[in-house]
C-alpha cells in the first residue's frame, strides 16, 4: 500500500479553461466500483485497480483530490462504509478489509464460494456477502468472522442490502427474485419478493417507510412492502436498463439512472417522476448525495465522477448522432467577441473571451426563453429550434426561428419562425452573409432554405440523399454550397453531397454515408466523419482525397483551424487530437477532463475551443500543444 497526498493536477499543458458550472468534474483513472459521501466536503471513490479517492472542500469552496490509497489490485468488487472508515474488497473467493483513511489492510478472509455481491451495513458493523452458488454470507466487519449463512437459491446473487437500522437483509437472485430475512433469524425461511423480469442490480431501503427499492434490467423501478410482501408501485419511466438509486436525506426525493444513459428524480410521496430525463455523457454506475442534501455525485463508467448540486439538471452534453431526439450541443463564437455555449437542457452560456481565466469569468448567464433542442449561430443571429419533450407533452412540432443575441448580456430576441420542416428539425445550417438559413429533420428526407433576416421560404430540396436519413448540413464558407451528410436507416451505406444553395441543384455527390461535415476555410475540401466513426477528407467534387490516421476509437466532433492548415478531433477515447488538413498521422494529442460535444475554431487560427461533458470549455493553444504534446 501507497498513499499519495497532492492536489488535483491538470496536467503539464494547461489549457485556458472556463468552467461553466462549478465542481463538476472529478476526472479519474479508472472505472468507478464504489462510492461514499461521508461528510457535506468530502467524498470517497474506489476505481479500477482498488484506488481509493480522496476528494475534500477547502475554506474557499474549492474541491479537490487530496490522496490516492493503494489498496486490492485484484479485486473486482468493492463496497465503501457509510462513514467512509471502512473499505471492503472482493476477488474470487478472497474477502479483504481496509482502514480507508490510512489505507492499511484490517483482516483478509476466505469464503467457501465465489462472491458476487458486496453491502456493508449502515453501522459499519456488518457486511453481507453474496455468492455465486446462490449463498449469502454475513461477516463481523471488525474481525472479519462469519456470523452467518444463508443457502438461499440455486442462482447467483446479484445485490444484497442491509436495512439502515441494521436487523433486515435483502438480497436479489439471478433469477429475479428478492429474498428478505431479520438478521437474528437467519435460520427462518425469507419472505419472498417476486415480480422484476430482468437483473436487479441495486436494492435500497426506504429508512422512513420500511420499504424496500429495487432497480433492474427490466427498465424498472419497484417499491416493496417488506411486511406484507407485496409490491407498493412500479416506476417505468426509464428507456433503459436501471443501474442505480439513491434517495435524498430528507427521505423525499428517489434518485434513479439507467442505461440510456440519463437519471431521474422522482418525489417520495407521489411517486411522480420530477422534470423528467437528464442525460448522462455515460452509464451511471453509483449514486451518493452529500449528508447535507446539497449535491449528489454521480460515478460513470466512462472514468469520471460528476457533482451535481441537487435540484439542477446538470452541465451535461451528450453527442448522440444516431438519436434525433437527443439535444445537440454546441459551442460557437458570436459578434461582440462571445462564446455561446448550448447545453443539454438547452440553456446558453455566453460570456467575452477577455473573461477566460477562472479568477475573471463572469457569473454564467440563463436566458430564459432560449430553451434550444439544436442550433446554429452566425455572428448574433441564431437559428434554433425550440426544445420539447415529446414523451410527456405530446409535442412533437417544435418552433423553429430565427433569433438575435443581443449585446453583451447575452439577451435571446427572436426575429421570425420559420414554417414547414418536419421536427425534428436538429440538422442546421446559417450563412448570415449569403443570406441563408437551411434546415431538415433526420426523420424526413427533405431540406428547406429561408432568406435571413426575413424569413422567407425560398428552396424545398426534396431528397437530395436518395431516401438515407439526413444527419447533418454545413453551408461552404462562401455560401455557395451547402454540404448534406447522411446514412441509411436501416443497414449500412449513405451519401455525401453538394447542393447549389441557390437553385437547389446538385453539383457533386459521393457514396460515402457520414455523421457529420465540416468545410475547409478555403471551401475545397470538407471533413466527415464516417459511418463507423472514421474521418475522411474529400475534394469538390466529393472524392476522397486523405483520412486521419492514428485513431483509436469513434470520432465524435471535428473542426479545421481558421488557417485552414490544421484539422481537429476528438471521440471516445477522450483524447483531442491534431492533424494536417490533408490528412495522414496525428501531430498532437491531448486528453481532456471528459468526452467533447462540440469544437470551435476562433478567429486567432492558433487556437481551438472545445466544449466538455463536464461542462467546461477549454481553449487550446495548437503551437503549444504541438510542441508540448506530439502524438
Amino acid at each position: 500500500m501507497r498513499a499519495h497526498a497532492f492536489g488535483l493536477e491538470s496536467g503539464d499543458l494547461a489549457p485556458i479553461a472556463k468552467r461553466l458550472y462549478p465542481d463538476v468534474p472529478f476526472p479519474i483513472r479508472g472505472e468507478v466500483h464504489a462510492l461514499v459521501h461521508p461528510a457535506a466536503g468530502h467524498f470517497m471513490a474506489i476505481e479500477d485497480g482498488g484506488l481509493l479517492n480522496n476528494w475534500k472542500r477547502d475554506a474557499s469552496g474549492n474541491w479537490s483530490l487530496t490522496s490516492r490509497l493503494e489498496l486490492e489490485e485484484f479485486a473486482s468488487y468493492w463496497s465503501l462504509s457509510s462513514h467512509g472508515k471502512f473499505a471492503i474488497g472482493a476477488s474470487g473467493e478472497d474477502l479483504s478489509c481496509w482502514n480507508a483513511t490510512t489505507g492499511e489492510l484490517v483482516w483478509t478472509a476466505v469464503a467457501p464460494d465465489w462472491i458476487t455481491a458486496l453491502a456493508i451495513d449502515q453501522q459499519g458493523r456488518s457486511i453481507a456477502t453474496g455468492h455465486d452458488n446462490g449463498t449469502v454470507m454475513v461477516w463481523d466487519i471488525n474481525q472479519g468472522v462469519c456470523r452467518g449463512v444463508i443457502g438461499t437459491s440455486e442462482h447467483s446473487i446479484s445485490s444484497v442490502s442491509f436495512h439502515p437500522d441494521g436487523t433486515t437483509l435483502a438480497a436479489a437472485d439471478e433469477s429475479c427474485v428478492i429474498s428478505i430475512w431479520a438478521i437474528e433469524h437467519l435460520e427462518i425461511e425469507p419472505r419472498r419478493l417476486i415480480g422484476h423480469k430482468g437483473r436487479v442490480v441495486s436494492l435500497l431501503w426506504d429508512p422512513a417507510t420500511g420499504y424496500l427499492l429495487s432497480a433492474a434490467w427490466d427498465t424498472t423501478v419497484r417499491v416493496w412492502d417488506v411486511v406484507g410482501a407485496r409490491p407498493v408501485i412500479l416506476l417505468n419511466d426509464h428507456s433503459g436498463h436501471v443501474t442505480a438509486l439513491a434517495i435524498s436525506p430528507d427521505g423525499k426525493t428517489l434518485t434513479s439512472t439507467d442505461s440510456s444513459p440519463s437519471w431521474r428524480t422522482w418525489s417520495m410521496e407521489s411517486w411522480r417522476c420530477q422534470g423528467g430525463a437528464r442525460y448522462l455523457p455515460g452509464e451511471a454506475r453509483h449514486l451518493a448525495y452529500s449528508p447535507d442534501g446539497l449535491s449528489m455525485v454521480i460515478g460513470l463508467e466512462k472514468s469520471q465522477i460528476m457533482r451535481i448540486p441537487a435540484g439542477q439538471s446538470g452541465p451535461v452534453f451528450v453527442p448522440d448522432p444516431s438519436n434525433p431526439w437527443t439535444p445537440r450541443p454546441g459551442l460557437f463564437y458570436g459578434s461582440d467577441d462571445q462564446m455561446v455555449a448550448l447545453d443539454s437542457i438547452g440553456q446558453l452560456t455566453c460570456w467575452p473571451m477577455d473573461a477566460w481565466s477562472m479568477e475573471t469569468a463572469p457569473i454564467e448567464r440563463e436566458n430564459p426563453g432560449a430553451g434550444f433542442h439544436a442550433m446554429a449561430m452566425d455572428g448574433s443571429t441564431i437559428l434554433a429550434l425550440d426544445r420539447f419533450d415529446r414523451r410527456r407533452n405530446g409535442n412533437t412540432s417544435g418552433v423553429l426561428a430565427l433569433s438575435r443575441l443581443e449585446g453583451a448580456g447575452g439577451r435571446v430576441t427572436r426575429l421570425v419562425n420559420l414554417e414547414g420542416p418536419a421536427q425534428p428539425s436538429s440538422c442546421l445550417a446559417l450563412h448570415v452573409t449569403a443570406g441563408l438559413a437551411a434546415a431538415c429533420s433526420p426523420m424526413h428526407p427533405d431540406i428547406w432554405i429561408w432568406s435571413v433576416p426575413d424569413g422567407n421560404p425560398r428552396l424545398l430540396i426534396s431528397d437530395p440523399l436518395k431516401a438515407a436519413s439526413i444527419q447533418d448540413l454545413a453551408f461552404s464558407p462562401d455560401g455557395r454550397l451547402l454540404a448534406v451528410v447522411g446514412i441509411h436507416a436501416v443497414g449500412s451505406g449513405g451519401q455525401t453531397v453538394l447542393i447549389d444553395a441557390v437553385t437547389g441543384s446538385e453539383v457533386a455527390g459521393g457514396n460515402h454515408a457520414a455523421w457529420r461535415v465540416a468545410w475547409h476555410p478555403d471551401g475545397k475540401a470538407l471533413a466527415v466523419i464516417e459511418q463507423r466513426g472514421q474521418v475522411a477528407i474529400l475534394d469538390e467534387q466529393c472524392h476522397l482525397i486523405g483520412r486521419l490516421r492514428g485513431l483509436t476509437d469513434v470520432v465524435q466532433v471535428l473542426a479545421f483551424s481558421t488557417d485552414g492548415n490544421w484539422l481537429v478531433a476528438a471521440g471516445e477515447d477522450r483524447i483531442l487530437r491534431v492533424w494536417p488538413a490533408e490528412g495522414g498521422k496525428p501531430v498532437a494529442a491531448l486528453e481532456l477532463s471528459s468526452h467533447a460535444g462540440a469544437l470551435r475554431a476562433l478567429p486567432d487560427p492558433d487556437r481551438m475551443a472545445v466544449l466538455l461533458s463536464d461542462g467546461g470549455v477549454w481553449v487550446v493553444d495548437l503551437p503549444t500543444l504541438m510542441e508540448g504534446h506530439p502524438a
